[in-house]
């Protein structure tokens, strides 16, 4: 019995992504259980047979709640109580349908198939009654500020980047920096959801980060990861961006099989290995111990325009195919990646085995000329907090710090509940506005870490209302390019800005 429990949760382990199935296959085996220890109970009294069944239940509804992601000790209990609760109605509606039916001798007298279905549709409406119990898309109700994700938005992003590119290349998912602000598990999950299967961040803990929470797929480490941390690469399966020859020696004494990518230099002069260099990168290859799945490079220029530095990004992309021809020509065999999102949208000749896509997942370019109008993407990050304090001011009374807004008429200042310590740009004081019940409301005086105050004179506004500071709020839209504009920087600067204590709600 202990046997073929865990062999269904190893087929859990192995394959997360296909939970259903899984879930349906322990389903089988526990309705296998339990007919085993009804017929066993004819030995035993009633009592002992059902405590028996009832420790089975338990130990295996634990496990599957383990493996359906839910982490909470409080849902976990609540899950197994409330498909207790439903056994013993399922166990009169399928009696009856047997009645009514005359199904006695496939529901009632096989014990397999009554277990089968009593527990597996018990489970089934606790996991849909517990979903919407614990859903992402209630926590804004008590939150102070938080981000909205418009996931529909996010597919329907990915399926236009997809119809931009042939069906031999895919798309790496880029999700540094918490997935430019949006959430790098959420995005990831939604990113595997769509069938990508490669991404890259910027650290090793960033990867580490995507493991724990169970994202399948290669894992692609942008930055420098000490040596010292070498063995979390073996140990999470992750690949290493080798940017030197001596990096890639110490990489190799670690002594162990570690996959990387070669990060070669066609003339941003950042970070790589000198494309001119082909006998290092050469020899990168023959290292015993590193497992070269992929070389790639990056273009300084491939949002500009300008005649010179397109022919520049050219040159570039054309100096690492000839890197890649002369080292397939040599047996070696590897991944080519070359652009990413300004790269496919202006040079989409070069999308090779990978396109790396970052900012264009949310739906939105670095700069809003980047984009060019057969790209229909959606935006998908919304920003909002709370109203929670209202003042009335007279004339030539102040607020915030130093007094720095002095009101010239009498007005109506309400506090809002988020600051420059949830990634606002403290540029903003007296320079942006946000959107109160459809109405722009300007906002003044100094930011302060946690709060801002906004103008509200003329807007009917309640303590608690919603405020948008990105996103959209009856016809009135603030866009991610606003922000930018305002605070005279790039839209991946301003939302990756956005802090961790935000909470990520789905929309």
């Amino acid at each position: 019995m202990v046997l073929l429990l865990q062999s269904g949760v190893n087929l859990m382990k192995n394959n997360i992504s296909k939970k259903y199935l899984n879930t349906i296959t322990l389903l089988i085996i526990f309705s296998l259980f339990l007919t085993l220890v009804q017929i066993g109970g004819n030995s035993i009294s009633f009592n002992q047979t059902n405590i028996i069944l009832g420790l089975l239940a338990t130990l295996f509804l634990y496990q599957i709640i383990l493996f359906w992601g839910v982490k909470s000790y409080k849902q976990s209990f609540i899950l197994i109580l409330l498909t207790y609760l439903f056994i013993p109605f399922f166990i009169l509606f399928i009696t009856f349908i047997s009645k009514l039916f005359d199904l006695n001798d496939i529901f009632i007298s096989n014990s397999f198939n009554y277990n089968l279905i009593v527990f597996g549709l018990s489970f089934i409406c606790a996991d849909l009654i517990s979903k919407v119990k614990w859903s992402n898309n209630t926590c804004y109700q008590k939150s102070r500020a938080w981000v909205e994700l418009d996931m529909k938005a996010f597919d329907h992003n990915i399926n236009v980047l997809k119809s931009k590119i042939n069906n031999d290349c895919n798309i790496m998912g880029v999700i540094k920096a918490n997935a430019y602000g949006h959430g790098d598990v959420i995005i990831a999950k939604a990113l595997n959801k769509n069938g990508i299967r490669f991404f890259c961040v910027a650290t090793i803990f960033e990867a580490i980060k995507l493991r724990k929470d169970k994202i399948t797929g290669e894992i692609l480490i942008f930055g420098y990861t000490p040596p010292e941390l070498f063995y979390l690469l073996k140990k999470y399966d992750l690949t290493q961006s080798i940017m030197d020859y001596e990096y890639a020696i110490k990489l190799n004494d670690y002594n162990k099989n570690i996959k990387v990518h070669l990060a070669l230099d066609t003339g941003m002069h950042r970070v790589g290995i000198n494309c001119d260099n082909f006998d290092d990168i050469k020899a990168i290859f023959k290292l015993k111990k590193l497992k070269v799945k992929g070389i790639y490079t990056h273009l300084c220029a491939s949002d500009s325009q300008a005649l010179s530095d397109r022919k520049f990004s050219i040159d570039q992309c054309d100096k690492i195919i000839g890197i890649s021809d002369r080292l397939k020509e040599l047996n070696f065999k590897f991944k080519l990646h070359i652009i990413s999102t300004c790269g496919l949208i202006n040079y989409p000749d070069y999308a090779m085995d990978y396109v790396r896509i970052g900012i264009a997942l949310f739906g939105v370019t670095s700069k809003q000329d980047d984009m060019t109008p057969d790209y229909d993407l959606h935006p998908v990050l919304s920003l909002k907090a709370r109203v929670i304090s209202i003042k009335n001011l007279k004339v030539n009374e102040g607020a915030g710090y130093s007094w720095d807004f002095i009101a010239q008429k009498t007005s109506v200042i309400a506090t809002v509940s988020i600051g420059y310590a949830d990634g606002i740009s403290r540029s903003l004081s007296k320079n942006g506005y946000v959107l109160i019940n459809g109405k722009k409301a300007k906002i003044v005086g100094k930011m302060c870490m946690d709060l801002m105050l906004v103008d509200v004179s003329g807007i009917d506004v309640n303590i608690f209302d919603i405020v948008t500071l990105i996103g959209k709020d009856e016809g009135l839209q603030i866009s991610v390019y606003d922000i930018a504009n305002q605070t005279n920087t790039i839209t991946i600067e301003t939302v990756s800005a956005l802090s961790d204590r935000l909470e990520r709600v789905i929309k």
